[in-house]
């Protein structure tokens, strides 16, 4: 019933609806793209940090051969390697664009960095439930992830002075 006694006709009835559903799939949209973005903001590394705790779950030996590329045989290990490298690059060309000031995406990988350090020092220190990243794998994902950070900000700064017009006299 309407606010003046009538009832609504069909055609009223499925405009409305239809009003509805629009508005609820743009409001839908609008969370989805904020999430998007918050996901490309993040850095790589937040990512491989959970393909690892994945595969160390469900990888009951992570030095067997995972698959064959004709005479290669790759474990997850090196894969898991692989896709480190990988995510190093892709974040150093996040903050190797000139002019523009990409410190806060080197501060995301710092802190990335930091997480990686602290969780392999839990680890090597023996505390329970971080016996998961005391080995070989995820000290080196955690060097990798340091040397991008020590890496993006020196490209960062370089970057920058080349924005802003310096020149060593």
């Amino acid at each position: 019933m309407l606010p003046n006694g009538s009832y609504p006709s069909d055609d009223e009835t499925t405009s409305n609806a239809a009003k509805d559903a629009t508005a609820a799939t743009a409001k839908d949209r609008r969370i989805a793209r904020k999430l998007v973005r918050i996901c490309n903001r993040l850095p790589w590394f937040t990512y491989l940090l959970l393909v690892y705790i994945v595969a160390q779950w469900l990888v009951e030996n992570p030095r067997n051969p995972m698959f064959e590329i004709g005479v290669y045989q790759l474990s997850w290990v090196e894969v898991l390697y692989l896709l480190a490298v990988l995510a190093a690059m892709v974040e150093l060309l996040k903050v190797s664009e000139p002019g523009i000031n990409n410190t806060n995406d080197a501060l995301l990988m710092l802190g990335a960095g930091v997480v990686y350090l602290i969780l392999f020092v839990l680890g090597m220190a023996q505390v329970n439930g971080f016996g998961l990243f005391n080995n070989t794998e995820f000290f080196m994902l955690t060097f990798i992830s340091i040397v991008q950070v020590v890496m993006g900000f020196t490209i960062n700064g370089r970057t920058l002075k080349r924005a802003i017009g310096y020149t060593a006299e």
